[in-house]
């Protein structure tokens, strides 16, 4: 074959490109349509990243609080999800100008990178290179990388950058003497930390096996020890500023956790169609994972314990992520998986990386013209129902109703005008038009339980605090803080829609003192209207966390300009 005779960059640069094909293919539906794909988590990160993209454009910082977004209401959540990548994100969305552009070129990176993460791990296990393309084209075709376009789920970010971190687990198996790039897992989990926790503590879960073994194998137990010490060194480091920063949030609020979900209801099964949705992954991606199992049980003695491992870890994922495992008892005994986990079905990324790399190496007893065969019919499916499911969402576009289910075109918009807010070069119009209530990491006056979440109804009650008062108050940014001021003729209590966390500083305007303030039972603020008539709200960045972000910066610089310089000598 051709690749064979290709080596180097070259060969990197036919492979991404190959992807970069199959990306187009994916994505032509939308390409041409030149839709947007508002889907359920959408207007959520569309907040955060229009926050940081504000931030970048304006020059006024402040890493806590929001002062472009969520309705200028001094929300806090970029801190505690993803600050790195957001920033990233913010840059992005800045230089393509366009909501319809932003979503393009975020979504071609996620399929390409992913694809080419899971593609170099088959090369580390020896895989051929059609074989390492194919694997990774499935990946790319699954719901679990795509959900970033067409649901707006931050976890296809994560998903995109989780092979990289398992590479490294896997380099430990592999080398003779179980040595591992210490700066390269130091980096990818630190950047991962970075984008998304959950997504680095299932990364964490996979590495634990391999680095068990490979501690047990080695002779070299301190050597990989000091290794293993270096690296979580790294990533702690690359991460410091989230730590410190959910630290510090955590430590003097209750906030509001993450809705909580039925997880036996939101974990995978198994049934013959295409699989729109991350709880049915399809006939495709089933009869591969069923495949191997079962090779697993059958072939365990003629399999080398390095696929043991991978394939063991793979299919016990594969069991915890679907309605097979007991999840009705483990929410019972543990309550807070239901707002933490949500979704069993996340954990199905772990099998999908795990039991496609290892398709080729564990079935060397069968002809390698039968593996490329079934690898690329179950390629061609992967990439079509990826296409089908983008092609779904463009109907939706070019409906009277626009926006990707369960959202609803605002009634006063008619769905040629929603099209024409969402495509405008005005980016922050679609937040004003388009709005959700969702809830996450509001500040509490005191713990609610998982069964109070219902009845407490956060949702109905950012409406009613936030979204609907908001057009009342007159907001604006100067300085990293925002002013908020209103009119008003009596002398009542007047809830202003602005978020007070421990640590958030409000002062009357006029006189520059900082006053207390009563909060709503969801941490909005109440004042007497007849005393104050504007307010500056402010949220002073503590020494340490100014700190913690120059060392993040400082150390991701400094790794990422090694690896570079190393690759350019190897050229």
């Amino acid at each position: 074959m051709y690749l064979n005779k290709v080596t180097g960059w070259k060969k990197g640069i036919i492979i991404w490109v190959i992807f970069a094909i199959l990306s187009i293919i994916i994505q032509s539906p939308q390409i041409f349509s030149k839709g947007y794909i508002l889907g359920v988590d959408s207007i959520f990160h569309m907040n955060r990243i229009y926050e940081t993209m504000m931030q970048l454009k304006t020059g006024d910082f402040n890493y806590f609080i929001s002062l472009f977004s969520y309705q200028q209401s001094a929300r806090i959540v970029n801190a505690f999800y993803g600050p790195g990548m957001s920033y990233i994100l913010g840059a992005v969305l800045l230089l393509s100008g366009s909501w319809v552009k932003f979503q393009l070129i975020t979504s071609f990176f996620v399929n390409v990178i992913g694809a080419y993460g899971v593609y170099r791990i088959a090369k580390k296990l020896s895989v051929s290179d059609v074989l390492a393309i194919l694997s990774g084209a499935i990946y790319m075709g699954t719901y679990f990388v795509a959900s970033w376009n067409t649901a707006g789920s931050f976890t296809g970010i994560g998903n995109m950058l989780i092979p990289y971190v398992i590479f490294y687990g896997i380099e430990m198996l592999v080398d003779k003497k179980q040595n591992f790039s210490v700066l390269g897992l130091g980096l990818s989990m630190g950047v991962l930390l970075q984008t998304h926790v959950f997504s680095s503590l299932l990364a964490t879960l996979v590495l634990l096996p391999c680095v068990i073994y490979a501690f047990i194998k080695t002779t070299l137990k301190k050597e990989f020890l000091l290794s293993m010490i270096f690296s979580v060194g790294i990533a702690i480091l690359l991460s410091l500023n989230v730590w410190l920063g959910m630290f510090y949030l955590l430590k003097d609020n209750q906030l509001l956790q993450t809705v909580p979900l039925d997880l036996l209801k939101n974990a995978v099964y198994f049934v013959p169609e295409k699989g729109n949705g991350q709880a049915n992954i399809g006939i495709v991606l089933s009869s591969l994972f069923f495949f191997q199992v079962i090779n697993l049980v059958i072939n365990w003695r003629h399999i080398n314990n390095t696929t043991k491992i991978l394939m063991t870890t793979g299919s016990i994922f594969l069991l915890l992520s679907s309605r097979f495992f007991p999840w009705n008892i483990f929410s019972k005994l543990f309550p807070a998986l239901e707002s933490f986990l949500q979704f069993p079905s996340r954990l199905i990324i772990v099998p999908t990386i795990l039991l496609l790399v290892t398709f080729e190496y564990a079935c060397k007893y069968l002809k390698k013209e039968m593996v490329l065969i079934v690898l690329g019919i179950a390629t061609l499916f992967s990439i079509s129902i990826a296409q089908d499911r983008v092609m779904s969402r463009m109907t939706e576009w070019n409906s009277e109703n626009v926006l990707a289910s369960p959202n609803k075109k605002p009634s006063n918009l008619s769905a040629k005008e929603l099209r024409n807010v969402i495509r405008s070069n005005n980016l922050g119009e679609v937040l004003d038009v388009v709005r959700k209530g969702t809830s996450d990491y509001l500040p509490l006056k005191e713990p609610l339980s998982n069964q109070d979440f219902e009845h407490f109804d956060p949702y109905s009650k950012y409406w009613e605090y936030v979204i609907n008062p908001n057009p009342n108050f007159e907001k604006k940014v100067l300085n990293g803080d925002i002013i908020v001021s209103w009119e008003s003729d009596d002398d009542k209590i007047v809830n202003v829609p602005i978020f007070k966390y421990e640590g958030t500083v409000i002062k009357d305007l006029s006189s520059g003192k900082p006053i207390d303030v009563r909060t709503t039972d969801i941490g909005t603020i109440q004042l007497n209207a007849g005393e104050v008539r504007a307010i500056r709200v402010s949220y002073p960045i503590p020494l340490t966390i100014k700190i913690s972000l120059f060392l993040s910066g400082i150390t991701f610089i400094i790794s990422l300009s090694y690896i570079i310089i190393n690759q350019f000598k190897k050229i």
